[in-house]
């Protein structure tokens, strides 16, 4: 993985810099891992992320953003501070509809939720610490927006300080989430929108092999 982009979270995740003596020594010794990838389900069509996907408030910017990019005759290019705008437009008018998932015989309600395969979002923070991309699970979150404080809770507080109990493992095929309504978007390096929900979200263990950076 080479990182060009503004933010590759995945390159983050697993190692990578901007360096092309790094990737090319990567590549000449050979060295791989394998790595699980979520399975995000709509309306009989899927996609693989590698990252994560959410569902709500985060997924409501992701969305807007892509409308915003795709205007036009061609793809708009995007920086961090195209983020702004849509953050700004989905925090003043985003009703924040609720979110049943449903993981097995765990069921939990709230106004946003994710489903990790790594432990970092943008910017470093740390959402899920315990996920691995290596241990045949997904790790998923529901968080409750506090009405006393409004939308800034759930995109700041309820981050640092998840609710207890929120944070759960769903193990094996079929394993999956289903939150009820919002927006949902799979993250990667990219963030691109996948639909509305529902959603189905599986784990596909050992579904991509990685060459990895070695050291000399």
């Amino acid at each position: 993985m080479f990182p060009a982009g503004n933010e590759n979270l995945f390159a983050a995740a697993f190692g990578f810099a901007d360096d092309p003596a790094a990737l090319g020594r990567a590549l000449a010794a050979g060295r791989t891992r394998t790595l699980d990838l979520g399975r995000a389900s709509v309306l009989g069509r899927s996609r693989l992320f590698a990252l994560m996907l959410s569902a709500g408030l985060d997924a409501e910017v992701v969305r807007r953003l892509a409308e915003w990019r795709t205007t036009g005759s061609t793809l708009r290019r995007v920086s961090r501070a195209s983020y702004v705008a849509p953050l700004a437009a989905s925090l003043v008018t985003y009703r924040h509809p609720p979110v049943r998932v449903v993981a097995g015989e765990a069921t939990a309600s709230g106004a946003y939720c994710v489903v990790a395969n790594a432990p970092a979002y943008a910017f470093d923070l740390p959402l899920a610490p315990g996920a691995r991309a290596d241990d045949g699970a997904l790790d998923w979150l529901v968080f409750e927006r506090k009405q006393s404080r409004g939308a800034r809770e759930l995109l700041v507080g309820s981050v640092a300080r998840p609710p207890p109990g929120a944070r759960r493992r769903a193990h094996g095929s079929r394993d999956a989430a289903h939150p009820r309504r919002g927006g949902a978007g799979p993250g990667a390096g990219g963030r691109r929108s996948a639909g509305t929900t529902p959603v189905e979200v599986d784990v596909v263990p050992g579904a991509l092999t990685l060459v990895t950076e070695g050291r000399d």
